[in-house]
């Protein structure tokens, strides 16, 4: 396996992307891609993946497709199926049991949990004590963003050199929540024949200027970027669209309407870029006032800082008024 740069070109070709684990890489980088299943501790705990294979995305917008609706799944478990109890977690507790899942080590070892870790996080640990009613829907978007920025951040985008007839099917789809083939398998969610592996010699890791495995939230912005570039007139980048219709007298499905869910890579992309603004501002505050208290030792540079207070003040009084008169 080599490590490469997200190239341009790889963004306009049907390219094959599988995410995974950044704790996999070295194994990955020896054995290749090895298939593995939906079990931990020998429980399957994800139904979709009662046997091993190997799961990729076919093509860039299948990629930013597939890693909003995994934002979007965590998100509605957030927002939507986590229940209110009188004795659930409050705003600090709640805090508290993130910052600990988030920051959990195994070994001594950095954390990497992945989405069933999360899923089963929210599941066991959230949801089996409840929150209360003091939580407020920003309070969930926050958990939301958190649980899965860390997913992202902990796992890396591999470029798959894959080959139809060899590695995977489009026509051999076989469903095991359905019991049978449906369909051929879509763009976002495709896998390579049961139990086989993927020689590394196949694979590509994208990595920065200096060799350094990029993470997926670091490869999932540039996609973005891209595809906005590419795609000015879109509205947002590729998302879940949850279609409402009916069956007419001869079984054809009529569509009414179509709904897109979030387009969550990009709003998480503003909320990243909105905290790291508030962190500077409060390192240029807490820096002021450090410069503030060693001055203030001298009656002269006391003096300078309080006009200055007062100045700012004044300013802050005169940007009030000019609002208050724009509304009129």
């Amino acid at each position: 396996m080599r490590n490469s740069k997200l190239k341009e070109e790889y963004m306009k070709e049907e390219s094959f992307w599988h995410v995974t684990n950044k704790k996999n890489l070295e194994s990955i980088r020896e054995k290749g891609m090895v298939p593995k299943d939906g079990k931990r501790e020998g429980v399957l705990k994800s139904e979709i993946d009662p046997v091993p294979r190997v799961f990729f995305s076919h093509g860039l917008e299948a990629v930013l497709w597939q890693a909003n609706n995994l934002a979007y799944l965590i998100d509605n478990f957030c927002t939507e199926q986590i229940k209110v109890k009188e004795d659930g977690y409050n705003r600090k507790e709640l805090n508290k049991e993130i910052k600990k899942f988030l920051e959990d080590k195994e070994n001594g070892k950095e954390n990497t949990k992945g989405f069933i870790d999360i899923g089963l996080f929210l599941q066991e640990k959230i949801n089996s004590k409840g929150i209360s009613k003091s939580i407020t829907e920003k309070d969930l978007e926050m958990v939301s963003y958190n649980l899965t920025k860390s997913l992202w951040e902990n796992s890396i985008y591999i470029k798959a050199n894959l080959e139809d007839g060899i590695d995977y099917s489009y026509e051999k789809d076989f469903n095991y929540i359905r019991g049978g083939k449906t369909k051929p398998m879509d763009n976002a969610n495709m896998h390579t024949f049961e139990g086989r592996s993927i020689d590394s010699e196949k694979l590509e890791v994208m990595s920065d200027d200096e060799g350094k495995p990029l993470n997926s939230w670091e490869v999932l912005k540039q996609m973005a970027e891209y595809y906005k570039k590419e795609n000015p007139d879109k509205e947002h980048l590729p998302v879940r669209v949850t279609s409402r219709g009916y069956t007419d007298e001869n079984g054809k499905t009529v569509i009414l309407e179509d709904t897109p869910e979030k387009d969550y890579i990009s709003i998480f992309m503003g909320m990243e870029k909105n905290i790291e603004e508030q962190e500077k501002i409060s390192k240029m505050i807490k820096g002021f006032a450090k410069d503030k208290e060693v001055c203030l030792r001298t009656k002269e540079t006391e003096k300078i800082f309080d006009d200055l207070e007062k100045d700012m003040e004044l300013e802050k009084g005169k940007e009030i008024e000019e609002n208050d008169s724009d509304r009129y």
